[in-house]
């Protein structure tokens, strides 16, 4: 984030934890979308602190341990509990499937503002390297999600006599693109 909101307050340079915290403790920049700042506070009130602890006990310190009780699988790990019990999810699967649908709420709440502040002017992207060959297409970053983006660059000297076509341009909606604006 600190790419895009440069010289921004609360964008910490290095611990991610310390951006959730900035956002539920409102230090956010205010330049930072509304959106952003909501969806990162909700996480460390809901849910984020809990997934650190386990990332870092995991990593660091043991695995925890698997049975399956009542064809669920339950998981168990003494780290993630209090002094005087282990942590228990009676059914590991169920709660892991909750986790990634938060993360992955996050992750594409997140993106959708990311990516309103991106360019549409085109730029070079190389499609491939084919007999020595670099090919190449101009796209902008909203059009780069496949091969059928933007319009393609080397069309004008693989279509003359003698030099190797692309092997994509009779699939490639960018060649078609070009064909029919030239």
């Amino acid at each position: 984030m600190k790419t895009v909101y440069p010289n921004t307050s609360g964008i910490p340079d290095k611990k991610t934890s310390k951006l959730f915290r900035n956002a539920f403790d409102n230090k956010l920049d205010k330049s930072i979308p509304s959106v952003i700042s909501n969806i990162l506070a909700e996480a460390y009130e809901n849910w984020f602190n809990n997934l650190r602890k386990i990332r870092i006990q995991v990593t660091h310190f043991d695995t925890g341990y698997c049975t399956k009780i009542k064809n669920k699988i339950s998981y168990i790990h003494p780290g993630l509990g209090t002094e005087l019990r282990a942590f228990v999810s009676e059914d590991i699967f169920s709660d892991l499937d909750i986790l990634n649908n938060q993360i992955t709420l996050l992750l594409n709440t997140v993106f959708i503002e990311l990516l309103k502040t991106l360019s549409h002017t085109r730029g070079r992207q190389i499609c491939c390297i084919f007999n020595g060959r670099f090919y190449e297409r101009d796209v902008s970053a909203w059009e780069a999600i496949d091969f059928h983006g933007g319009i393609c660059r080397s069309y004008k000297w693989f279509e003359k006599n003698g030099s190797p076509t692309c092997p994509f341009a009779s699939n490639c909606g960018a060649y078609l693109a070009t064909l029919y604006c030239s």
